[in-house]
């Protein structure tokens, strides 16, 4: 599944993940969750937009099928750090010439 994300922002994230997989996020004080649907796996995604610029997104989940997420912001990318506990992570860049895992 392939996922169209405009903006470096937390929030935003959480919503155009919800939006493609048809369902609602919530917001509760800093977090934006989703409760992932059955038909997609198990488990939440939570962002966080804290006030010095920083953000945090958590997949705590267990997908069905692999995911892409296409960063479609033309500012320059923020620092990044994945973990992951089981698979595995890919982060692309410059139109997939950088593969980073």
């Amino acid at each position: 599944m392939i996922f169209d994300i405009k903006k470096y922002n937390a929030h935003e994230i959480i919503k155009e993940i919800a939006k493609k997989l048809g369902t609602n996020s919530r917001t509760d004080c800093l977090e934006e969750i989703i409760d992932l649907p059955k038909e997609f796996g198990k488990g939440r995604i939570v962002g966080f937009n804290f006030s010095d610029g920083i953000s945090l997104l958590i997949f705590n989940c267990q997908l069905k099928k692999d995911w892409t997420l296409v960063f479609k912001d033309d500012t320059p990318a923020p620092l990044q750090f994945n973990f992951n506990m089981k698979g595995n992570v890919k982060h692309l860049l410059n139109n997939y010439s950088i593969h980073c895992q």
